[in-house]
This record gives structure tokens, sequence and C-alpha cells, in this order.
């Protein structure tokens, strides 16, 4: 008959339950021959599948409550976390010993089970998917064991580990030319949404990615920063916020800039001197880390983010994670969503005022079809009639303009562009 899964990954399986299980060898072998020969029994829907555990210990739960029906998570002491992997662990085990092919129920990531609040706020419903060791999702299961594995041990030693080490891990372990870190990534998502907790009490931190300057100090571990006195380089935002301390900032608001091209250009003017702010920037889509930094900032602070992106459909979703999450994060949304953000701009409605015909970068299939699904979102709340107006109108131009044709000339972007759109218009409340 033929293989469930191509041999080198069954091989991987074996050397996982070898690593990681209580399973004797002659078990193991049996039942990855039984793999290799497609003798395992294929679940049913009624075969009993992994469900996340119940909490044992008390969790620090969510800032934002949970709609009705949405997937919950906490943060969760390390030991109880151990214990949902140790179960989860076992669950595959057990499935393999009854001679079935191990699988396993994830939560559905597609638009259809997303859950908005009155806000706008992104969460997950309840539907799952079955992911099971077939030929069709054997790697995929893999990864979710290897990124079990290594969250173990991260828990067990008191220690963090990176991502992209994660990623390197598995191809150690898994041989895959196709795989990307978008694959370990997904692993890990997956992992964390099945369990019921936040990525980070996983035990992996994000690289480094996302600057801050400007008018604020802070108590970094040991460490006192005035992030006034820094210069153009900036400060990196740190991973976590739970041993960060906001001393002090005189900040009107926060100026949140997708690109680090047009943060530099604000940088090297020290723009945040006269313009009385803190300048974040997030180096295009926004990791966990900064989104959760600038939700820090707005609550401790009490100002609001104003958020400049690109007038293309990439640079709007942008400004819409930073205020209401995203479907693939949305289990950290309670902890990510921020109530007082406002786009700034670059708006398709001010490229003919402010940009120049030569600017203009026609829209790709790609920027279309990403217009088109933003212009058709269920919720009303989270892309709003203000946005949904500027979709439209980037729509029928066909075109889009990126920062970079203001900041090329620094004083179009310095001394024309922002006063005017902070300070002199009506920004679009997010």
């Amino acid at each position: 008959m033929e293989r469930t899964a191509p041999q080198e990954v069954i091989e991987s399986l074996g050397a996982f339950l070898r690593r990681s299980t209580a399973l004797a060898d002659d078990d193991i072998r049996l039942r990855m021959n039984d793999l290799q020969e497609g003798r395992m029994r294929t679940p049913d829907s009624s075969t009993a599948v992994f469900r996340r555990p119940t909490m044992r210990q008390a969790a620090v739960r969510a800032p934002i409550a949970f709609p009705e029906h949405a997937l919950e998570a906490a943060d969760v002491p390390p030991d109880d976390v151990l214990g949902r992997l140790a179960q989860l662990e076992d669950h595959v085990a057990a499935q393999l010993q009854a001679g079935e092919l191990p699988c396993v129920d994830v939560p559905d990531l597609h638009r259809a089970n997303g859950i908005y609040d009155a806000r706008g706020n992104v969460f997950l419903g309840p539907n799952v998917r079955r992911l099971a060791f077939d030929r069709r999702g054997a790697k995929s299961f893999l990864r979710l064991l290897l990124a079990l594995e290594a969250a173990s041990d991260n828990l067990r030693n008191g220690v963090c580990s990176t991502k992209r080490g994660l990623y390197y891990d598995q191809q150690t372990k898994l041989p895959d030319e196709g795989a990307s870190q978008i694959d370990s990534d997904r692993a890990i998502a997956t992992l964390a949404n099945m369990l019921g907790v936040r990525r980070k009490s996983l035990g992996f931190v994000e690289a480094c990615r996302g600057l801050v300057w400007g008018r604020l100090v802070i108590r970094d571990g040991e460490q006192i920063v005035d992030l006034s006195q820094l210069g153009p380089g900036g400060r990196s935002i740190p991973r976590f916020t739970d041993d960060l301390e906001i001393v002090s900032s005189d900040a009107a608001f926060i100026l949140v800039v997708e690109k680090g091209s047009v943060a530099f250009t604000l940088a090297q003017v020290r723009w945040w001197e006269a313009a009385r702010c803190i300048l974040v920037c997030g180096g295009g889509f926004p990791s966990l880390s900064t989104r959760e930094f600038v939700r820090t900032l707005v609550d401790t602070l009490g100002i609001p983010a104003k958020v400049l992106t690109d007038a293309d459909p990439a640079g709007i979703r942008v400004a819409l994670t930073y205020a209401h999450g995203s479907l693939s994060t949305a289990l950290e949304t309670p902890w990510l969503a921020c109530n007082d953000v406002w786009w700034a701009g670059l708006h398709p409605s001010d490229i003919d005022r402010y940009c120049r015909t030569s600017e203009l970068i026609q829209l790709s299939e790609a920027d279309l079809e990403s217009a088109r699904r933003l212009l058709d979102h269920p919720s009303r709340a989270y892309v709003n009639e203000r946005i949904r107006e500027e979709l439209a109108l980037l729509v029928d131009r066909g075109a889009k303009v990126e920062l970079d044709a203001l900041s090329h000339e620094p004083s179009r972007l310095v001394d024309d562009y922002l006063p005017k759109k902070l300070f002199d218009s009506e920004l679009v409340k997010l």
C-alpha cells in the first residue's frame, strides 16, 4: 500500500518519539513500519482528538475580555504549560500505540472563523481543522511536535530560544529544502493556539525588530535610558514588556512609522524635539513585541498613537493591525490591540495634494486583491467607513505611493506633510 508520508518524515517522527516519549524502541519500530506500509487506521470524525486541557493553576487573565464563543488564551505559569505540552505528547503516543494515524484538531485561521467585538478587535472562533500525520499533513504535524519538544526544553531549563533557532533546529531534524521560517513560525502559533497560552509562554522570542526614539525615559532591567539623547540608530524595542518600566515622558503622542527609511529620516533631524513625541518604527509588518510596546505606551502615558504608512493596501493593514490585531495572532489580541490609534496617512486622498505623478506606482494584482478583501471585510468596525472610502479611491486610481517618495526630500516630509497632517488635519480613527 502507498505510504502515508515520505520515509524521511516517518524516520524523523521515530527519532522524536525516542527522544521525547516513554515508548519502547520495539513499539516505535513496529509503528513506524506500520506507517511506512500504510497499515495505520485513519481516524474517523468520532475518534477522540486532542482538546486543550483545563488550567490547573491560576493564570493572568487577558486585559480585554474575549467575546462569547471566541477561543481564549492566558498568561499561564510555566509548570502548567509544561503539563499541557506533556498531555499533547502523551496523546500522540497513545494514538500510535492504538494503531491509529496521529491527528489533532487545530484552530482554523480562515477569515470565516474570525469574531469581532464592537470596536473591531479580532478574535478567533471555535472552528477547527483536522491535522493528521498523512501524506498531506505529515511535515506540518512533525513541525508541531518539534516545536513542542523545543518549548518543553525552554521551560524545563528556564531559558528562551529564538524563533530563528527553532527553524534551524527543525531543519536538522526534518531536512526540507522547501521549508522556510514561516513554517516553523506557524508551528509555534498553532501550538500556542491549541494549548490556549500566549506565544511567549512557550519560551520563544523574536529577532530584535523595531526601534524607538524620542521623549521617553525607560528602565530596562537595571539600566535607565533617556531615549531623547540617542542618535539616529535609536534603541531596539524590548522583546518583553514585563520587566520594562516607563519612568517619564512629556510626549504629546506616539508616531508609529511603518518603514525604517522614513523613521531614519526623522531620527536624523531629531524630529521628536520639535513635535514633542515618541517615534516608533515597526520595520514593516510589526512584530508582537512592537505592538505590545505601543499598547503599553498608549495605556501608561494616556496619549494617542498616530500611524504613518504607505498609501497602499499593505500599509492600511499595518495600521489596522496596531489598532485591532490580526487573525493570525488573534489569541494575543487582548494584549496587543490598542484603543487610541489614528491613521495619519499617507492616505490615498493625499496623493494629489502631496505627491507627484512620477511617484505613482501601479497597483499589482496582489495589491488589488488585498484591497478588495479589505473592502469586503465582514466587520464594519475593523474596516470602518472612512477606511473603505480611502480603499475605494486607491482601487479607482489604480496606483499607490510609498512614504519613501516624501522622505527622499526630507523637507517635504518634515516641513510640509507631517505638520499639515498631524496638526492641521482630521486624522482617521481606527
